[in-house]
């Protein structure tokens, strides 16, 4: 998520710092500066609908993890 939030920072949309944890079930947790998260389960993705920034993580993240086709 690192290289995630440098990427678009160089493309000029700033997701700020984003901090990390994984719960009792294995789901790796992203927040987001804005407030946003970001689910990754290992099958799934899910994100803060309210949230753009979120959105725009989320889709970078799982081009990502399965390539540009997903």
């Amino acid at each position: 998520m690192e290289q995630i939030a440098a990427e678009a920072s160089a493309e000029g949309e700033e997701l700020g710092e984003v901090k990390r944890r994984i719960d009792g079930k294995g789901i790796v947790i992203f927040t987001l500066d804005s407030g946003g998260t970001v689910r990754d389960t290992g099958k799934e993705i899910f994100f803060s609908g309210h949230e753009p920034k979120a959105e725009r993580a989320a889709s970078l993240y799982a081009a990502k993890k399965w390539g540009r086709r997903i």
